[in-house]
């Protein structure tokens, strides 16, 4: 797991050993990918890929969302 500032956001990356099933991403991931939506629009993202016998998951959130600055604490 990695976590890094980039330029207008925070970026999270996870990597596992193993194989995404066909059709088992399930409801929760597209729970979560709802509720991404429904606070940052199309400004946040979540992706899953498998490559190598590695499954990466990426979640990107913005630092800023219309007029508001998140919070960011070191």
């Amino acid at each position: 797991m990695k976590s890094q500032r980039v330029s207008n956001g925070v970026l999270i990356c996870i990597s596992n050993n193993g194989e995404i099933e066909e059709g088992i991403l399930g409801i929760g991931l597209e729970n979560c990918r709802q509720r991404l939506r429904l606070l940052y629009d199309d400004k946040a993202n979540l992706t899953i890929s498998q490559r190598d016998g590695f499954v990466f998951t990426e979640l990107f959130i913005p630092y800023f969302y219309g007029e508001e600055a998140l919070e960011i604490n070191d």
